[in-house]
C-alpha cells in the first residue's frame, strides 16, 4: 500500500523519512537442520583434533569461536531448540562411534528431546534419524557395560561416564 508523504498543493519540503530495509529468503527447515549437523560435525571433530581430547572426555564444551559459529547458524535459519538438540544428538553419535565422547553429553540430550519426541513434533525423517544415532548411543552404552571388568574403578572419569551410562 503506498502513502502520499506530501500534502498537494504543497510544495514546501517538511522532512526526510529513511528507511532501512532487510531481504531475506524463507529456509527451508530441513536443509537448515542438515546444514546444522553438518556444521556440527566438522567443528566437533575440529575441537577433537586441535584440542587433542582424549576419548570420552569431551563433555559439550565448545571453544568461543565454535559457539559463536554455532549460535550464529541456528540464529539466522530460525532454528528451534528441538531442532538443535536433534541435530546434536544425531552428529554426536555419529562421532561417538570414531572417537568415543562423554556419556554425559547424550544424557542431557536425551532429556531435551524426550517431550518433543512424546508429543510427535518431529517429521518422519526426523524421527527415523533419532532412532537410527540412538541404535549407535545404545550399542556403545552395552559395549562399556560389557567391558566394566576392565576398567580401573579408582578413575573419577570411568566412574563418571558408568554413572552416566546407567543413570
Amino acid at each position: 500500500m503506498w502513502y502520499a508523504l506530501e500534502k498537494k498543493n504543497k510544495s514546501k519540503r517538511r522532512g526526510v523519512i529513511k528507511l532501512r530495509l532487510a531481504f531475506s529468503a524463507e529456509h527451508n527447515v530441513q536443509v537448515a537442520a542438515q546444514e546444522h549437523r553438518h556444521l556440527l560435525r566438522v567443528l566437533l571433530l575440529h575441537e577433537i583434533e586441535a584440542e587433542k581430547i582424549e576419548k570420552y572426555c569431551w563433555c559439550g564444551r565448545w571453544s568461543g569461536p565454535a559457539e559463536a559459529l554455532i549460535l550464529q547458524h541456528s540464529a539466522q535459519r530460525g532454528l528451534l531448540a528441538r531442532n538443535l538438540a536433534l541435530a546434536q544428538w544425531v552428529e554426536y553419535a555419529r562421532i561417538h562411534q570414531e572417537h568415543p565422547l562423554s556419556f554425559t553429553v547424550f544424557n542431557k540430550l536425551a532429556i531435551d528431546l524426550l517431550r518433543p519426541m512424546d508429543s510427535g513434533l518431529f517429521s518422519a525423517d526426523e524421527t527415523r534419524l533419532f532412532w537410527d544415532a540412538t541404535k549407535k548411543v545404545l550399542y556403545s552404552c552395552l559395549n562399556s557395560i560389557r567391558k566394566i571388568r576392565r576398567l580401573t574403578l579408582g578413575d573419577k572419569n570411568v566412574m563418571m561416564q558408568l554413572s552416566a551410562i546407567l543413570g
